[in-house]
């Protein structure tokens, strides 16, 4: 079974679940679409682990809980 590792979407040689999710022009502009604050450096770590916990943990604290819409997992 041949498996190839590069991104479909960008090209990149060696695609990994955190430039899927966090690093991928696509992915980057699906986030800068959604309600969840973004900027270029929203998810500035090549981390899956940190990444995560901003979305799940962190971000919870600075924007108004009742602004928080929890659409992770339908982005992810």
């Amino acid at each position: 079974m041949r498996c190839d590792n590069y991104c479909p979407r960008c090209g990149v040689p060696e695609e990994t679940f955190t430039h899927a999710i966090f690093e991928c022009p696509l992915a980057l502009q699906v986030w800068a679409l959604s309600s969840t604050l973004s900027s270029s450096q929203t998810f500035p770590i090549s981390s899956i682990y940190v990444n995560m916990d901003y979305l799940f943990w962190r971000q919870n604290s600075i924007i108004e809980p009742e602004e928080d819409r929890d659409p992770y997992p339908w982005i992810i």
